[in-house]
């Protein structure tokens, strides 16, 4: 049987609990990819990076050019995937549409092709506004080494949605990839011919533990940032607690402190330490100056003055500090 043309899964009718399960023969579509698109009902996948880094080993070893998708408000250390790809990159940053609109744009790029030598091009998209797709484009056609491209990223960077958008304004083709706002959607190699290449379209690599799986459909609902986010900006003179929702509690002294997370989060200031800490986990970190401390996924808050910050972190819940790019 053929591949499923949404998740890239092979296509079988013997067991509904595998991937790619058809009721039919004649299907283009697995039974998941169907459900996730149709009613937006989401079967979680058994894939771990260990099915993943072959696939990343074989790009490697060509000499194709590859398309790197970072997600720019859900940003993730991504060195994992940088080191062991020494091909040609295009840098992609997608969602530009999450962050605010004043956004200085070429600090953007800076901060993330300074990194890397082999990246040829970054490029800030929107998929949702159909930013800058004719430069990508160009862009792909200008360095591609064969016929071939590939695309990679970590899950849930906007990877299927930017290919739909090129399938849609490049192609004749009438399909689309399957998107999802959960992990391993894309299971499999997807292959999209185009008139002067093929993009490859490949599973998302995993992070070592996602912040999502922890989330119940409403706390994701609130959590998945859908339009642009409204930073939420506190100056802060005195010993300060802010409460997240139920993921987070954070107390610090001086400084300003810059939310960036979904619209819908409950952000809460209090000045009184909070009675509801038994079931988190503290960290006392100091944070350098203009610092961002990134919850994967969830979002991340912004430092301007170095100050020592108490996190108050369910035990689940990932995070890192970065030097702030915006």
């Amino acid at each position: 049987m053929n591949k499923c043309s949404g998740c890239g899964a092979n296509l079988q009718n013997k067991d509904a609990s595998l991937e790619g399960y058809v009721t039919k023969k004649e299907a283009t579509l697995c039974e998941r990819c169907f459900r996730i698109q149709n009613y937006n009902d989401y079967q979680k996948s058994n894939k771990t990076n260990n099915d993943f880094f072959p696939i990343m080993e074989k790009i490697s070893h060509s000499n194709d050019l590859v398309i790197v998708v970072i997600d720019l408000f859900h940003t993730i250390e991504f060195n994992d995937i940088m080191k062991n790809l020494p091909n040609d990159t295009i840098l992609v940053l997608t969602k530009r549409d999450l962050l605010p609109h004043s956004l200085y744009e070429e600090k953007l790029i800076t901060y993330f092709s300074k990194q890397f030598s082999h990246v040829l091009k970054t490029i800030i998209i929107s998929s949702k506004n159909n930013y800058h797709f004719d430069l990508l484009y160009e862009t792909i056609i200008k360095y591609k080494k064969s016929d071939e491209v590939y695309v990679v990223g970590y899950t849930n960077a906007g990877k299927s949605t930017m290919i739909n958008q090129l399938i849609y304004h490049y192609t004749k083709l009438n399909c689309k990839i399957t998107t999802s706002n959960l992990p391993s959607t894309t299971l499999n190699f997807i292959r999209i011919p185009f008139s002067n290449f093929t993009l490859i379209d490949t599973p998302g690599l995993l992070t070592d533990k996602s912040n999502l799986d922890y989330l119940c459909k409403t706390e994701l609902d609130k959590v998945v940032v859908k339009k642009e986010i409204r930073p939420r900006i506190y100056q802060v003179k005195q010993e300060t607690f802010f409460k997240l929702n139920d993921f987070i509690r954070l107390n610090c002294s001086c400084g300003n402190i810059i939310f960036y997370f979904s619209n819908s989060l409950t952000i809460e200031r209090v000045y009184k330490m909070p009675k509801d800490l038994e079931n988190f986990q503290y960290y006392q970190i100091t944070v350098p100056q203009n610092s961002d401390i990134v919850f994967p996924e969830l979002g991340f808050i912004k430092i301007t003055k170095e100050t020592d910050v108490g996190l108050y972190v369910d035990k689940n819940i990932s995070f890192y500090v970065r030097e702030s790019y915006l």
